[in-house]
């Protein structure tokens, strides 16, 4: 593996590697691909088009900022109910005569402001809605409106997806803390209760969920459990950077070390109202499960790296190692397909668009303290690889896992 944003030759290399497998399988970018080449095949039909439909919305919006200084038609409605209700009373009083008439003809003159006011924002409101349907009736011509309601279904489907996909993930990383994980803290630990899988635990935190989270009610005095072991579940070993490096604050915060995170980042005004981990209670499975800092005290930072790195587990599928967060990949792929520079024949990635794009993401999306390529590192080199379990197959079969619950002694 290598870092993808070391420079831009290997960034370039790594868009061309990346458009190129998204195109071959993902359903989203083959549409977005297939929209973006019918829009550019019928961009001079399209164009007068759109033209007038953004004219007319100028006109809309320059229209509506006028009518900020006309009188709004509810207080002309209210001068005319006014006046309505002093004719009446003056009807039968012959010397109020005069101020009658004048009454009626202010009357006369707020219906003509009334009309007025309505019909230019009708007749504004009209031109617009008819220039946005003649370019409806293009868009459907050429195509274009079935492609994009079609990327719409994509998205929508691939959201379905995405998540059957993720729960069949989180099952097979139950399996692999059972069987593998799980046997080592035994081993290490000899704890004196059952161990217990937490899944999905927030404990009051306002910038963290835990995937999974080992714990164990000791045999003493104390009400509070002992978390053993912090495991973490990514479908791309890319993100594992990102993940690590957010381990760090997390538990500092958890366990106490008050340089080590910044509080105001930490309020949670129900849980944590100072920004400091004090206590928090839960229950899973029908067990209640209290923590405080004390649960925390086995996690440690590495003497020589000042890094925690004991008890922090991955889950992770054998994929290519970029450093290109996954979240990060699927925005680039998106703004290169609709990149105008982009050739959607070739798939080819030129020097000028990968530069575009290695500016973009050196600007918007800040580096992970700690890319996966050194997380990976410092975990080999320091007699750690194990705690990084890479999955193979992902395909959740014949798997029994138990919810929360305790799991072996």
């Amino acid at each position: 593996g290598q870092n993808c944003l070391s420079d831009v030759p290997t960034f370039r290399q790594y868009l061309s590697d990346l458009i190129i497998r998204r195109h071959s399988f993902d359903t989203r970018v083959q549409t977005l691909v297939k929209l973006n080449r019918l829009e550019s095949q019928h961009n001079q039909l399209l164009t007068p088009s759109r033209l007038r439909v953004l004219s007319c919305l100028d006109t809309w919006g320059k229209g509506m900022s006028q009518l900020e200084d006309v009188t709004p038609p509810a207080t002309l409605v209210r001068d005319m109910m006014r006046l309505s209700h002093k004719i009446s009373s003056l009807q039968n009083v012959p010397k109020y005569q005069n101020e009658k008439q004048e009454a009626e003809a202010i009357i006369q003159e707020r219906e003509l402001e009334l009309r007025s006011y309505f019909d230019d924002r009708c007749s504004k409101m009209l031109d617009l809605q008819k220039a946005m349907e003649q370019l409806r009736q293009l868009e459907i011509a050429t195509g274009i409106l079935e492609v994009r309601e079609q990327l719409k279904k994509n998205a929508v489907s691939q959201g379905r997806g995405s998540g059957k996909v993720g729960h069949e993930f989180e099952t097979v990383t139950a399996k692999v803390v059972l069987e593998s994980v799980v046997p080592l803290l035994v081993q290490h630990d000899k704890p004196d209760g059952k161990i217990s899988i937490l899944r999905n635990v927030t404990l009051g935190m306002a910038r963290a969920e835990l995937d999974c989270l080992a714990v164990y009610h000791p045999n003493t005095s104390s009400p509070f459990c002992v978390a053993l072991a912090l495991i973490e579940a990514k479908k791309s070993v890319n993100d594992i950077g990102i993940a690590f490096s957010n381990f760090q604050s997390t538990l500092a915060f958890l366990t106490g070390e008050r340089s080590g995170y910044n509080p105001e980042q930490w309020i949670n005004k129900k849980c944590h109202p100072k920004g400091h981990f004090e206590k928090f209670e839960l229950t899973q499975g029908g067990t209640r499960y209290e923590f405080s800092t004390e649960s925390f005290s086995k996690f440690k930072r590495d003497e020589a790296s000042k890094l925690f790195l004991d008890r922090i587990f991955f889950v992770t599928k054998q994929t290519s190692i970029t450093c290109v967060a996954s979240d990060v990949a699927s925005r680039l792929t998106d703004r290169l397909v609709r990149n105008p520079k982009f050739n959607l024949e070739t798939l080819e990635v030129s020097e000028e668009i990968a530069r575009e794009l290695f500016e973009w993401i050196s600007q918007e999306i800040p580096p992970s303290p700690i890319s996966t390529l050194d997380t990976l590192r410092i975990f080999a080199e320091t007699g750690r690889a194990h705690q990084i379990q890479f999955l193979w197959n992902t395909e959740a079969r014949n798997v029994d896992v138990p919810e929360t619950g305790n799991v072996m002694n």
